[in-house]
This record gives structure tokens, sequence and C-alpha cells, in this order.
């Protein structure tokens, strides 16, 4: 298999690539309420965690984060395809 095959866009790699996506930490929360100072909050969060955990509203976005995120989620899909396909054809 060359690059271009690993790369290649599958239904598979896309619906992975989707899934990944709500791990990216890229927004910024609102401010955790806290009773004693330092008052411990994550520099960022994820889609995952904003919506089961925290339904604050959301301050900001890190693109930077955002755009990384999401290649290394592709990349990340592209692997679990090739293991998948190697693991079959064993």
């Amino acid at each position: 298999m060359d690059i271009k095959d690993f790369l290649k866009p599958t239904i598979t790699k896309i619906i992975l690539f989707i899934i990944l996506i709500g791990f990216i930490p890229f927004i910024e929360p609102h401010g955790i309420q806290c009773i004693k100072a330092p008052c411990p909050q994550p520099g960022t969060q994820s889609l995952f965690t904003q919506f089961t955990m925290f339904n604050g509203p959301i301050v900001g976005i890190y693109y930077t984060n955002l755009i990384i995120g999401l290649i290394a989620s592709y990349l990340v899909a592209c692997v679990i395809v090739l293991l998948v396909k190697k693991f079959r054809q064993k």
C-alpha cells in the first residue's frame, strides 16, 4: 500500500474521522466556578467534554489546535483502517 492509497478517503475513514473530531481539544470554555483560589480550569475542552460534562457557554476556539487535531484525527483514522485490513488478511 502506497501513501496515495493510505490517505485516500473512504466511507470508513470519514466515519472514524467524524467520531474522532469530538475528542479534539479546541474549545475555550467559560470559567468554572470554585470556592477558593486558584481555581482549577482546563485550558481547552473537546466537543465531547463540552456537551457531556460542562454545558456552559463557549468563549473561544483555538483554531491552531483545531487544524492540528483535524489532521491528526484523519491520520489516526487512516492508521486504524490500515491495521484492521492487515488483521483481516491474516
